[in-house]
């Protein structure tokens, strides 16, 4: 018996992501958010290769749409998306930021491999790193060009 099959754990009641992928279609408003996040495990002793696709209100074809792809280690593992760091593309033709305020579908599909991907707690976050720092007295500039990242 594995071990996510427990009636008690948590991963019980995870999505099993099969081939060829998991969707979501709804309309969400994702802005004021900096990560999304999504606990993973790999059946496998070795990292699976997990692609990420979100469509917004642009989204018409393949170059409108974030298409990232990532690693989820085998076990227990997490991923987290940067999400005012993607772009719609990939990363040899990169465009636009995101509608973060527009999402309207989400993709998740494993790769290659037979291994299984589990998902669970699926969510959004706040960066609040910078937040904790402040201080009183505390200046901070930027002197880079205002359409910089």
């Amino acid at each position: 018996m594995a071990w996510w099959s427990g009636a008690r754990d948590r991963w019980a009641k995870a999505l099993r992501v099969g081939r060829p992928y998991a969707a979501m279609n709804a309309p969400q408003d994702w802005s004021g958010y900096d990560y999304l996040k999504i606990d993973t495990y790999v059946d496998s002793p070795d990292p699976l290769l997990v692609t990420v696709e979100i469509q917004d209100r642009g989204t018409h074809d393949y170059w409108t749409r974030v298409n990232y792809e990532t690693a989820a280690p085998p076990g227990r593992g997490s991923l987290a998306l940067p999400l005012k760091q993607l772009y719609v593309g990939e990363k040899s033709r990169p465009g636009r930021p995101p509608m973060l305020n527009g999402i309207t579908r989400l993709v998740i599909a494993p790769g290659p491999g037979g291994a299984a991907l589990y998902i669970d707690r699926l969510r959004l976050e706040r960066d609040v790193t910078a937040r904790q720092a402040w201080f009183e007295g505390l200046y901070a500039f930027d002197f880079g060009p205002a359409a910089a990242r």
